[in-house]
């Protein structure tokens, strides 16, 4: 049984809402079912894996400049302005969000999720239990 949870990727624009569904023709749909194209990044899927309160475990797909199947993101507080990754929502310097872990620096590195984007149904684990993944060495 799958644990794994695809989110829609939103465009900053207003009729981001309106964007088409993947065709099973551009994307494999065990890959990306249920995720659409953002019109500002058409090649953008992005999948939480897991979620715990100070982490997330993120499938990130960029067709052309990355692809991360399993990547460790922690939550930060942006220094700069942004876009949420999966909401499109603004970020502002100061707020939290989750980022890529940094070493070493991964080409989708300047990218944020808000926590606040995140669904409610996404599988969380424990942060008390130890984690035996070589990513969280460095995080």
């Amino acid at each position: 049984m799958s644990n794994r949870i695809e989110r829609p990727v939103r465009a900053a624009t207003p009729d981001a809402a309106a964007a088409p569904p993947v065709s099973p023709s551009h994307a494999d749909a065990g890959e990306h079912a249920g995720a659409i194209a953002s019109p500002l990044r058409a090649q953008l899927f992005v999948a939480v894996l897991e979620a715990a309160d100070d982490s997330l475990l993120v499938r990130w797909v960029e067709s052309g400049r990355c692809h991360y199947g399993e990547q460790r993101w922690r939550l930060r507080t942006a220094v700069q302005p942004g876009r949420c990754a999966i909401s499109g929502r603004p970020i502002a310097p100061g707020e939290p969000v989750f980022r890529p872990v940094r070493r070493p620096v991964p080409a989708n590195g300047d990218e944020m999720i808000c926590p606040a984007s995140l669904p409610r149904d996404t599988p969380r684990v424990d942060a008390s239990e130890p984690m035996d993944e070589p990513a969280d060495a460095f995080g």
